[in-house]
């Protein structure tokens, strides 16, 4: 019994030296759990429908671009001055297309981003003389126009005087300049020209007005040529 007493006495004691010093029994913390965040939904996105190409429609000529280019090739022995373009030339010839360029011997020029249309073209020499035209030509796409030379020789075996001579590109509509000049054919003479190859009509005038003009259409001037005016 004294046992027990001294067992309280002593566990009474222990309770007041806490108090004593100011103690409190400290209640246990919680262990803060931190929170879960919850994740954002995932957008899957959706599909890329990638478009089937189409081809361009194609111009009544052919071009899908809407221009087309004219290639100059150079194969005479001269230089070449002056390239005029025109939709028609009844109207003028307008700017040359070569500016401060000539197409020397054996060299190219192309003129290009030209519309799809119908042209009438026209190259020169140095003294802007006609070496050679297109009229009417049609432009859908990329065109290649060689200038080749060949001589044309004209023989009068007639009895009769000419005072005018024509010689135009067959796609000509009219009838250009007297390659005379002021001087006239006589009975037994020769005339030359240098005409680029290709098609040509030719025709020559009496000085007698009451006989008819002696013409030739689409003389293809594939190199040099004789042409003989007789009284036949």
């Amino acid at each position: 019994m004294n046992n027990r007493r001294v067992i309280l006495v002593a566990a009474a004691a222990l309770v007041a030296g806490i108090l004593a010093c100011g103690g409190a029994l400290a209640e246990p913390t919680a262990t803060p759990v931190p929170p879960t965040s919850t994740p954002f939904p995932t957008v899957t996105p959706a599909p890329t429908v990638t478009p089937v190409p189409t081809d361009p429609p194609a111009d009544a000529g052919g071009s899908t671009s809407g221009v087309g280019s004219i290639e100059v090739i150079n194969e005479t022995n001269f230089n070449l001055c002056f390239l005029y373009v025109t939709q028609d030339y009844s109207t003028g010839w307008g700017p040359d297309q070569l500016e401060d360029d000539i197409i020397a011997p054996g060299e190219t020029f192309t003129l290009t981003n030209i519309p799809i249309g119908t042209y009438d073209v026209m190259i020169t020499d140095c003294n802007d003389a006609r070496v050679n035209a297109l009229f009417d030509a049609q432009v859908d796409g990329d065109k290649i126009w060689t200038i080749a030379e060949a001589t044309l020789e004209v023989i009068n075996e007639s009895s009769l005087s000419i005072c005018e001579f024509n010689v135009e590109p067959t796609s000509a509509d009219t009838w250009g300049a007297n390659q005379l000049g002021g001087t006239t054919l006589e009975p037994g003479e020769i005339v030359s020209y240098t005409l680029a190859e290709g098609l040509w009509d030719l025709r020559a005038i009496p000085c007698d007005t009451s006989i008819s003009p002696v013409t030739e259409f689409g003389l293809d001037m594939d190199g040099d040529k004789t042409w003989t005016l007789s009284d036949q």
